[in-house]
């Protein structure tokens, strides 16, 4: 059933491919990873760049026939520079790598593999503050005048604490004036009002993006870059700054991307993600509130805060996630119950936006409390004692738990939260799900609002006037004869179908209702913590879709791609490489395209007419 769904939903064509409005990260799911707990490669206890190396084909083998990978197409990793603390956090070369990991060359091959499967990569750039064992701070506290202002001091302590009543003025053993540090006394905090700090990051920034080939960041902490007095937190000119490193990573690398975390309402996280700063931020509230809503059966909990993000991002450009390395894991959060993984898993991997997984929440991770107890090694297996992370002892012990959340064990279950995962993501990340990377969103009322979470996903163009509708019942019962309206008329569509329901484990039937105009979909049950996903087809046979498959083969391809077609030929091409950039495309002569002169790797090439498109993914080895 499983596999029939993600075939028919490959082989769909579409008549027009979306203008995206924003850029490639609205087509990607992203996956956090702390690189010392996701795979050990030496035996010395410490994940490393290898270990993700040889783990990648999990995470995306590049091949989009398979379905043992989990299918994300772009990675987050959590710093990865030099650093005295496990964390990283706190940096002291912010233009090397941490050893513990690997070299630099170990990097560049883990990007290279990462790209040549269409992995984008995005690292942790931790602008705020630095370490105290940075080579700056310590020419700074010994009264070096090329680097003293390169932090903030004191001849006295000022006074005044910190956010969550911290102290922020720690004094300096080596003259006793107080240096700033919002965080922690061995994390001082950069002096933004100081211009050679800023022209260090611009340099840091090129380096990262262009040197090394990054797609992106991930900034931390990016309410505290200025202060005013005892005013820590979202100053103005930490605004305008923003402003500044968007307009100049733009410059350096144009498609490149950055997410800030604000951790805050989302009142006060939306100036970030507005008015050319971030490409877009992490939703905290949200992420609270779908907790809320499944833990305690409160679909309405979700409506609300969504009726929030609706009217506050452009775009609806904002990072949907459950928790991340500094919250209690969701799983703990929702005691261990699958169902309820899953349920929240099918929400916000639907909803608008782009979302992330934090390493591990796929298999059904826990831990609480202590950052330590967040960030434990990634469960291969049920190889005791680390679960198949090391061979050696592990930094970090892994919880009795793994014995039966683990990868290998997960993975042999088809019913598992792994491979519901799998395939969520395996549907958000087609190419064919337009209307999930950038439809519109619409709540859509349903007879049981009190137990049932119902919304579309739609897109305006003519192929995928239907779209997706998503009803989720977060009740602990069944619930029957849910009848929900949708925006698609029937008379406008008369024969719209429904394609199929991406619902593990059961097929609910659905028929259409015509009530007073009003067009309904009527769903006979859908089982407790339960999210279905459904799209409804736009008027068009499955036989005339497959009259127009343009099939590329050979596949892998090394010199010459020929189009098979019976008629209605294709006239134009493109072909875009792993990095999201055009390199190839013009008129389509007879049946063939040269692509000898490509590097090899994988690539997306779009076919099309004057009535039709079509997206394939085509690999070129030698």
């Amino acid at each position: 059933m499983r596999k029939i769904l993600l075939l028919c939903f490959t082989a769909l064509a579409f008549s027009s491919v979306a203008q995206a409005p924003t850029g490639w990260w609205n087509e990607s799911v992203f996956y956090e990873i702390f690189v010392r707990s996701f795979y050990d490669s030496d035996g010395d206890g410490v994940g490393d760049f290898n270990g993700m190396t040889q783990k990648l084909d999990y995470l995306n083998d590049g091949d989009p026939s398979t379905q043992i990978d989990l299918g994300v197409n772009a990675i987050w990793l959590m710093p990865i520079n030099p650093s005295p603390s496990y964390h990283g956090y706190d940096v002291t070369d912010y233009k090397a790598v941490n050893p513990d990991y690997g070299n630099m060359a170990d990097f560049q091959n883990f990007l290279t593999e990462a790209h040549n499967r269409g992995i984008k990569v995005i690292i942790d750039l931790v602008l705020n503050h630095s370490s105290s064992q940075h080579p700056w701070f310590i020419a700074a506290r010994n009264g070096d005048p090329n680097y003293r202002d390169y932090y903030r001091w004191e001849n006295s302590h000022p006074g005044y604490n910190g956010p969550w009543g911290q102290n922020v003025w720690h004094q300096n053993y080596v003259d006793g004036k107080y240096y700033y540090g919002v965080f922690w006394d061995q994390m001082p905090d950069l002096n933004f009002n100081h211009q050679p700090v800023k022209d260090s990051i611009v340099d840091i920034m090129d380096f990262w993006l262009n040197t090394v080939g990054v797609d992106g960041f991930r900034c931390d902490a990016v309410k505290y870059l200025y202060e005013n007095g005892n005013q820590l937190e979202d100053q103005p000119q930490t605004l305008a700054y923003w402003q500044e490193f968007r307009a100049i990573m733009d410059s350096l690398k144009p498609g490149a991307m950055a997410v800030g975390e604000a951790w805050t309402n989302t009142a006060n996280v939306v100036p970030y993600a507005t008015n050319d700063r971030f490409n877009f931020c992490f939703e905290f509230d949200l992420a609270s509130s779908i907790q809320h809503a499944v833990n305690n059966n409160d679909p309405l909990a979700i409506s609300s805060q969504m009726n929030t993000v609706q009217t506050s991002y452009d775009s609806l450009q904002y990072a949907p996630f459950l928790s991340n390395h500094d919250q209690n894991r969701v799983f703990t959060e929702f005691g261990g119950d699958e169902a309820k993984m899953k349920a929240a898993a099918g929400i916000y991997l639907t909803l608008p936006g782009v979302p992330f997984i934090y390493y591990g929440e796929e298999i059904g991770m826990v831990g609480q409390g202590d950052h330590l107890n967040i960030r434990r090694p990634m469960q291969w297996n049920d190889t005791p004692p680390y679960a198949g992370f090391t061979t050696g002892t592990a930094w970090q012990g892994v919880p009795a738990s793994y014995l039966n959340y683990n990868v290998e064990t997960l993975g042999n279950s088809s019913e598992s939260v792994l491979n519901y995962y799998r395939e969520v993501v395996r549907l958000r990340t087609m190419p064919q799900s337009h209307p999930l990377h950038y439809g519109d969103f619409s709540f859509q009322f349903n007879s049981h609002q009190n137990q049932v979470l119902s919304y579309e996903r739609k897109l305006d163009e003519p192929i995928f006037n239907g779209g997706f509708l998503i009803a989720a019942n977060l009740s602990n019962q069944p619930v029957t004869d849910i009848i929900v309206s949708v925006s698609q008329k029937i008379q406008d569509c008369p024969d719209c179908y429904f394609f199929d329901s991406f619902s593990p484990g059961y097929t609910p039937n659905k028929s259409w209702i015509s009530n007073n105009g009003i067009t309904q979909v009527k769903i006979d049950s859908i089982p407790p913590m339960t999210t279905t996903i459904t799209l409804i087809s736009p008027p068009f046979s499955v036989s005339e879709t497959r009259a127009n498959d343009w099939a590329p083969y050979p596949n892998p391809a090394d010199q010459l791609i020929a189009i098979k077609f019976e008629e209605n030929a294709p006239t134009n091409f493109e072909i875009i490489d792993a990095l999201g950039r055009s390199v190839k495309t013009g008129a389509i002569e007879g049946d063939r395209l040269k692509v000898e002169e490509l590097p090899v790797g994988w690539y997306t090439l779009r076919l099309s007419n004057d009535q039709h498109a079509e997206v394939h993914k085509i690999l070129i080895r030698r």
